[in-house]
């Protein structure tokens, strides 16, 4: 989380998997990268969810394009792979959409 600027804080208060530590990611991205566009996947891909209660296969997005982030959840069920396949046609698919 070091190279991706997410603060020690937000981890703690709203643990990896948030909204919060998402965008942060993103906008880290964006800053480590001088880019335009980035996106930032944090999740459970189970078989467990988290320590909070979080179930497996709750993923956060965030896209950062030019200056603005953008957020979103989403619950996918399967196994860990399957998880993992889903949310990455799922961000690609809404930045496609953000950026049309």
């Amino acid at each position: 989380m070091k190279i991706l600027s997410v603060s020690q804080q937000s981890l703690e208060r709203y643990s990896a998997v948030s909204e919060k530590v998402a965008a942060e990611m993103a906008t880290g991205a964006i800053e480590r990268a001088d880019a335009d566009v980035s996106i930032a996947i944090t999740g459970y891909g189970g078989p467990e969810g988290g320590e909070d209660g979080t179930p497996a296969g709750t993923v956060w997005f965030a896209w950062h394009i030019k200056g603005q982030n953008y957020t979103a959840v989403m619950h996918f069920a399967g196994d860990c792979e399957t998880v993992l396949a889903l949310a990455v046609r799922f961000a690609l698919a809404q930045l496609l959409q953000l950026l049309l």
